[in-house]
């Protein structure tokens, strides 16, 4: 059936497959979070083509002393890795990656940016630099600069709410407008338990990381808890509906991130405020089953929907789901769902399509 979609300045759209026709811390009451299960966080040059677009309307916040403005269009990250950051052994998942933000946050507006409030108390927004781009895109080319056209400063904070065992959320104005792809959220109280949902974000200030496999555990008033696998540097990481593709709400609190055994006790250490202490040995990062542990607390959507003007892509996403439209990130059954990329403003028809890749060969993306 062909799906028309009219949509005004768009410039990302997700292409859906129809099942249906192919069967087949430092803030008190803040705590970092962990890893549940298998480790499921992905590098950005290892995603599905969806996942990299969503990835590109996120951004890590990084403290302004931690970018270095060269003067020639580009700003030096603060050259830090993961490993030496944390005291973590060398055998850490990502240890000789770059670890320098503090916090993650998504774009929802053209020139409004979603995070947690505690981001906030951590460093002020003065202080901010929000930066997208913050990724890996080859194996083993780590990022060393960032354009400095993609980068923006915090001009002021439009609503935040801090509540430790409640919403955390913090919606910031950028100090001109960002040329990407405001993302949707979901505007309605309606999550709930076994949602399988995914999280992008910063962990640990690496480059971003798209972590997927989990679901929601339990609903509160304010927030759900899910099993994703996340770290310090996702507070603020929006947290997307498997199936509708939607930001369901924003990153708040969790568990452990990473445990030492010390040169004098015989009990580990959680997160250690000085981890690089000569008392303690390289730590790891903590680990539980998939259905153990604390969890992570993540803030409705709907709890600051009102703040947050309806997107472009919301609308086409809304008009998907009421066709009775489902979503694909992954390669299932050969399957490949495609991108689709406007070449030109105003009106534009999007004609859904199942691209069948060739077998043994690399999967392309269609775009249109």
């Amino acid at each position: 059936m062909k799906k028309i979609f009219s949509i005004a300045s768009l410039i990302l759209l997700i292409c859906p497959v129809l099942r249906a026709a192919n069967p087949a811390s430092t803030v008190a009451g803040y705590m970092p979070v962990a890893i549940y299960g298998e480790d499921n966080r992905q590098d950005f040059f290892q995603a599905d083509e969806i996942s990299k677009k969503l990835a590109s309307s996120t951004a890590a916040l990084f403290r302004s002393k931690d970018l270095s403005d060269l003067g020639n269009g580009w700003h030096q990250i603060r050259p830090v890795t993961l490993k030496d950051r944390f005291n973590l052994a060398e055998t850490e998942a990502f240890a000789d990656q770059p670890s320098v933000s503090f916090c993650s946050a998504a774009l929802v507006g053209k020139d409004m940016i979603l995070t947690s409030a505690h981001c906030l108390r951590q460093v002020p927004c003065e202080k901010i630099k929000i930066a997208f781009d913050y990724r890996i895109e080859s194996a083993g080319r780590y990022p060393e600069f960032l354009k400095s056209s993609e980068i923006y400063s915090c001009k002021s904070v439009i609503s935040q709410k801090y509540d430790q065992n409640g919403a955390d959320y913090a919606l910031i104005r950028t100090d001109r407008k960002v040329n990407r792809t405001p993302l949707a959220i979901n505007r309605k109280d309606d999550i709930k338990a076994d949602t399988k949902v995914f999280v992008i974000g910063y962990p640990s200030g690496l480059p971003v990381k798209i972590s997927n496999n989990a679901k929601v555990r339990e609903v509160k008033t304010e927030f759900f808890i899910t099993d994703l696998d996340t770290f310090k540097g996702n507070s603020g990481s929006p947290v997307f509906n498997e199936e509708t593709m939607k930001i369901e709400g924003v990153l708040s609190r969790g568990g452990t991130d990473y445990m030492y055994n010390s040169y004098v006790s015989e009990e580990p250490e959680a997160d250690p405020s000085n981890p690089n202490s000569p008392i303690f040995k390289p730590g790891t990062a903590h680990r539980v089953g998939q259905n153990e542990g604390r969890g992570e607390d993540v803030t409705k959507a709907s709890v600051f929907q009102a703040l947050i003007p309806q997107t472009d892509f919301e609308k086409a996403l809304n008009e998907a789901i009421k066709q009775g439209v489902r979503f694909e990130r992954e390669k299932q059954n050969g399957i490949r769902p495609a991108v689709y990329t406007p070449s030109d403003w105003g009106q534009t028809q999007i004609q859904p399509a199942v691209y069948y890749p060739p077998v043994n060969t690399r999967p392309e993306v269609i775009e249109i």
